[in-house]
């Protein structure tokens, strides 16, 4: 497919619909949707100058533009520079195909306390072990919902746990000696004295991922690399200075680059904290966005891999940056995260959202994630850590 591209007239100035969100659209003409099969909301992936690649959004294109021209597609100056070829034509990107086979899930934990004094009480008399869909760990209460297609999906099947869970917490402080007396809720926190908690997300594998072979596991390491530059990263920024003691801990758990090949069934993403059980809204950003980031990078990595048929071929950070161009030298992205002010993550979150929108199938996750951007863009990160105000 070859589409003629020109600068928009009103898509750069304070006629612009949608302001500096211009920037990640495409503008077609109805003419020029219907010739070349494509619908508001597609994206279209583009080759520039320079030989990199670019997504764009498809959105109808506005009558000062279709007056000058109903057979071009429009575009702000700065992206128009970028696929400036000489032809004058720019050719989509075909090759890239969203892989859709991906199931999603998590187990987040998070703190059962006495509201009298934030004391944490081990919450494994109450919930029980390790193996039912709410249960505890460690002392934590987790919740570990069934498997789904979508972030809205796994988060509905969250709520009914949830609402599980205050219901055992009622009656353990009716019933039981123990707890009577006690003002007995949950707190959201990734880190509480001593004691960490995390939201692990899992992801369903491609069949020929599942072996456990050194290949597969370096192959799953990289992946992993891109995740922490663009969901851990951004994600601690809200945890701020107060929670975050598990992902700058001395152990392993919790930092950069934490994951386990579940049973040689889903890769376990262990480094996001419990903080984000804050809210429904929190949760399901954080899957969403997870969900957006694995599909791009397995749907990107399954071409160069060759139907991951060769592993090496994906099995390195140069091989990481490549498809990735704007992530930082590792040791950069550690940092950034362990930091624990977040000033060095916020540096990067304009390059990360800009990223995020280009990536294939952001229109299936863009409510859930952009409102999950918007909210660590923001300086109100005021939801409260107490789970009963948010999950009932």
């Amino acid at each position: 497919m070859r589409l003629n591209i020109r600068v928009s007239r009103t898509m750069n100035g304070p006629e612009a619909p949608l302001g500096r969100f211009e920037r990640y659209l495409i503008r077609v003409p109805e003419k020029m949707r219907l010739k070349h099969d494509l619908s508001v909301g597609d994206p279209l992936r583009l080759k520039t100058a320079n030989g990199g690649k670019l997504v764009l959004t498809v959105q109808p294109a506005l009558l000062k533009d279709i007056f000058y021209d109903e057979e071009s597609c429009y575009v702000i100056k700065k992206i128009f520079d970028r696929v400036n070829l000489d032809s004058g034509k720019r050719k989509i990107e075909e090759d890239v195909k969203l892989l859709k086979s991906i199931t999603l899930g998590c187990d987040p934990e998070f703190f059962m306390v006495d509201k009298r004094n934030n004391y944490f009480l081990s919450a494994g008399s109450i919930f029980g072990g390790k193996r039912t869909r709410l249960g505890s760990d460690c002392g934590l209460v987790e919740l570990r919902p069934d498997p789904a297609r979508t972030e809205e999906e796994v988060v509905k099947k969250m709520r009914r746990l949830m609402h599980m869970a205050n219901q055992k917490l009622f009656n353990a402080m009716r019933t039981r000696n123990h707890y009577r007396g006690r003002e007995l809720d949950f707190i959201a926190r990734s880190s509480l004295g001593n004691k960490n908690a995390g939201f692990h997300l899992h992801f369903g594998l491609h069949p020929r991922l599942k072996q456990r072979t050194p290949a597969t596991n370096m192959f799953l390491r990289q992946v992993v690399n891109v995740l922490d530059f663009y969901v851990s990263l951004p994600s601690s920024i809200p945890e701020g200075e107060a929670d975050c003691g598990r992902r700058s801990g001395k152990t392993r758990y919790g930092r950069p680059g934490d994951f386990k090949n579940a049973n040689g069934i889903t890769l376990e993403y262990r480094v996001p904290g419990g903080y984000h059980m804050r809210s429904p809204m929190l949760a399901k950003g954080l899957i969403g966005l997870g969900a957006l980031v694995v599909e791009d990078v397995l749907s990107r990595a399954k071409v160069t891999t060759h139907g991951f048929k060769k592993l090496s071929n994906f099995s390195t950070y140069d091989h990481v940056r490549e498809l990735y161009p704007r992530i930082p030298d590792r040791q950069m992205v550690v940092r950034a995260i362990i930091s624990k002010k977040g000033t060095l993550a916020q540096r990067y979150l304009d390059n990360i959202a800009s990223d995020l929108i280009d990536m294939l199938g952001f229109d299936n996750h863009a409510k859930s994630v952009m409102e999950f951007i918007e909210y660590i863009a923001s300086d109100n990160h005021n939801i409260s850590e107490i789970m009963s105000e948010n999950w009932s």
